[in-house]
């Protein structure tokens, strides 16, 4: 009689135990879709991870922090300006089916992913325009109107919405701008008013 109590026992016990670890796996996932949709990156993988120790062989645990992964070091590259890196990574989430997070959390990912594809879409109209002012300026230079092409170099200068690291390429070309029309304003100043040493 002992041997069935202490056995009926032990089941009972251990069907909480598999009970709370059930409830601790699901609480997991939760905490991490929601910390997902905040974009609480590291919240959220730390939570899937955890989910993960609850049961080892979850596909929704995996596909959820791998996913998560891939959203970090895509915000991450937006957020540094690697624009190159961006646009290889929205391609590769073109390419990703995660099939077992099911319909409501593909359209949270995909969300979360246009987001970044917005950014990425402004930032190259940006540098289209940017692309533009510099051929209208070479075009001032070339026609030597000096003073235009420096005021529409200062507007560009003064344009703070990306860094010279970001148009780097971009920069070397006002860099060349700017000392053609220096140069050319200093010839055009020195044409008007001689200096003394060449009157002589």
């Amino acid at each position: 009689m002992k041997r069935l109590v202490v056995g009926v026992m032990m089941l009972f016990v251990l069907s909480i135990v598999t009970a709370c670890s059930s409830n601790s796996y699901e609480e997991a996932i939760e905490r991490g879709t929601e910390a997902y949709e905040e974009g609480l990156w590291k919240r959220a993988e730390n939570e899937f991870r955890r989910a993960l120790d609850e049961k080892e062989e979850s596909e929704l645990a995996k596909e959820w922090l791998e996913a998560t992964e891939r959203t970090l070091i895509l915000y991450d590259a937006k957020d540094a300006g690697m624009w190159k890196d961006v646009r290889l990574l929205l391609d590769e989430f073109e390419q990703i089916t995660n099939e077992t997070i099911g319909r409501s959390g593909q359209q949270l990912i995909r969300e979360k992913v246009e987001d970044v594809q917005v950014a990425y879409d402004r930032y190259k109209e940006s540098l289209g325009s940017y692309e533009e002012q510099i051929e209208t300026i070479e075009q001032l230079v070339n026609k030597e109107a000096y003073e235009r092409a420096a005021r529409l170099l200062d507007e560009l200068e003064n344009d703070k919405r990306f860094t010279k690291e970001q148009y780097r390429k971009l920069y070397e070309r006002y860099d060349q701008l700017r000392e053609l029309v220096e140069v050319g304003m200093h010839e055009r100043a020195e044409e008007r008013d001689p200096s003394p040493e060449k009157k002589e």
